[in-house]
C-alpha cells in the first residue's frame, strides 16, 4: 500500500485521453486533455470553516496570482487575498479504490467515481471498415445507447457536506483554475436551457451540476468568486478561476453531484487524420454534461460494483492498490478514434511519450485487454499489419551476408 494518502491518480473517461488528476498536494493536478501529464491546475474543493470566518479546503491548490493587474495600467492595489486555507494533512483521509476514491476532511467528504467499462464491438456499425474484413458477420450491432453509456467522455463527483451540529449556514465549493491558455473559464449556465449549472474552460472541459441550491461564479481568484463585492460580478468573463458554490443550512447534511466533462472536436491526429469516436455521440460539451447528469446514477452504481469485484478477490492489499493504480492509468492513455474513412481505431498512448500503441505495451495490455474488451487486441492486430509491419534483414556476427 502507498505510505502516503498524497499520491496523484487518473480519474479518466474511456477512450477520451482525458484524465481527472488529484492526489498530490499543490496545484499539481486538474482537468487534463491530450497531456502528456497532469494539468498542473489549481482544484478548489472546500467548505466554510464552522465559525463562519474562512474557509477550508483540500490541498490541492495554490494561492491564485492577481491576474487582474493585466488589465490595470496603475496595478497598485492588490485584490484580497487568502481567504481559503488548506486542512492539515493529519485531517484528512483517503479511500483509493478501482471505481472511486475518496477524501474526507472535517465536515467534507469529495468522492469521484471513474469506472472501468468494457466497451462494445463498433466493427459491426461499419460495413467497409477493412479490419473487420473477413469476419462471420453474427457479432451483434451495439445500440447508441450502450455506445453512450460506455463512451462518455465524463467523470463524476459528489460532495457532501455534514452542517449537522453547525450554528450557522456554510458555504461549500467545487471549482478550478484553468490551464488552458486559449479559453478563459465561462458559465455554462448561459446554455443549459435551465437544467443544470456549470463552469468551464471554453467548449473543451468543464463541471457541471444539477442539484437543488448549486450556483456559479468566475473571477480572477477564488476568494472574487466565494464572496463578490456584488452578485453581478460572479458572471465576469475575464479570469481564469470558477467555481460551483452552494449554502448549507446550519443542522443540515447536503450531498451535491457534478459530472466533470471533456470534449475534442475536430481531426486530433496526423498522419492518420482521425477524430474521437465520441463526437459521433455527442455534438459538444453542452450534450456531454446533459448526459452525463441524467445518468448520473447508472455511472456511479457501475463504479460501486467495481468496487466490490476488487474488494472480493483474493488479491493482497498491495496487489489491489497496484491493480488500481495501473488499470486508472491506462484509461488515462486510451483514445477510441475513427478514420476519416470510417473505420475504428483503438490506440493506446505510452504514458507521458504518447507514442501509439507500442507492441511491448500491447502485449503488456493484452490479458486485460481479452478480459474487457476483447475485439480492441483483434483492432489493434489488424492495424499493426496494416500499417505498422516491415521487413527486415539480419547479419550474423562478422559476416556482412544479409538474411532474411
Amino acid at each position: 500500500m502507498a505510505s502516503s494518502l498524497f499520491f496523484n491518480a487518473h480519474h479518466a473517461p474511456v477512450g477520451a485521453f482525458a484524465s481527472f488528476t488529484l492526489g498530490y498536494p499543490g496545484p499539481k493536478g486538474g482537468l487534463g486533455l491530450e497531456l502528456g501529464g497532469p494539468a498542473n491546475e489549481s482544484l478548489f474543493i472546500g467548505v466554510q470553516k464552522p465559525n463562519g470566518k474562512g474557509y477550508e479546503a483540500l490541498p490541492f491548490f495554490a494561492s491564485s496570482a492577481d491576474s487582474a493587474k493585466r488589465y490595470d495600467v496603475s496595478a497598485d492595489a492588490a485584490l484580497p487575498q487568502g481567504l481559503v486555507q488548506p486542512f492539515a494533512d493529519k485531517a484528512i483521509t483517503r479511500q483509493f479504490r478501482l471505481g472511486s476514491d475518496t477524501w474526507t476532511a472535517g465536515d467534507l467528504t469529495f468522492a469521484i467515481y471513474s469506472a472501468p467499462k468494457s466497451v462494445p464491438d463498433v466493427e459491426p456499425l461499419h460495413a467497409k471498415s477493412k479490419t473487420a474484413e473477413g469476419r462471420n458477420g453474427k457479432t451483434a450491432k451495439p445500440t447508441a445507447a450502450a455506445l453512450r453509456a460506455a463512451l462518455v467522455p465524463a467523470v463524476f463527483a459528489e460532495l457532501t457536506i455534514d452542517n449537522r451540529h453547525g450554528k450557522t449556514d456554510r458555504k461549500a465549493f467545487f471549482g478550478y483554475e484553468g490551464s488552458n491558455p486559449f479559453f478563459n473559464t465561462r458559465r455554462l449556465d448561459d446554455v443549459s436551457g435551465g437544467h443544470y449549472t456549470g463552469i468551464g474552460q471554453g467548449p473543451v472541459t468543464a463541471i457541471v451540476s444539477d442539484s437543488p441550491g448549486v450556483y456559479s461564479g468566475c473571477g480572477f481568484t477564488l476568494d472574487q468568486c466565494l464572496e463578490p463585492q456584488v452578485v453581478e460580478n460572479l458572471a465576469f468573463g475575464l479570469g481564469g478561476v470558477a467555481a460551483l458554490m452552494v449554502v448549507v443550512p446550519k443542522g443540515k447534511r447536503r450531498t451535491f453531484r457534478f459530472a466533470l466533462c471533456f470534449y475534442r472536436d475536430g481531426i486530433v491526429t496526423s498522419g492518420l487524420p482521425t477524430r474521437y469516436y465520441y463526437t459521433t455521440l455527442f455534438d459538444s460539451i453542452e450534450s456531454v454534461a446533459t448526459y452525463a447528469l441524467a445518468h448520473w446514477e447508472e455511472q456511479k452504481a457501475i463504479a460501486l460494483q467495481v468496487d466490490a469485484e476488487v474488494e472480493r478477490s483474493a488479491l493482497s492489499d498491495d496487489q489491489k492498490f497496484q491493480l488500481c493504480h495501473a488499470v486508472r492509468s491506462y484509461y488515462g492513455s486510451t483514445e477510441f478514434l475513427l478514420t476519416k474513412e470510417g473505420e475504428p481505431f483503438w490506440c493506446v498512448n505510452e504514458g507521458e511519450y504518447r507514442m501509439h500503441n507500442t507492441f511491448d505495451l500491447t502485449v503488456d495490455h493484452l490479458f486485460y485487454e481479452l478480459e474487457r474488451n476483447p475485439w480492441v487486441v483483434r483492432n489493434q492486430l489488424d492495424w499493426f499489419v496494416r500499417r505498422y509491419r516491415y521487413t527486415d534483414q539480419v547479419r550474423l556476427p562478422g559476416d556482412p551476408t544479409e538474411y532474411p
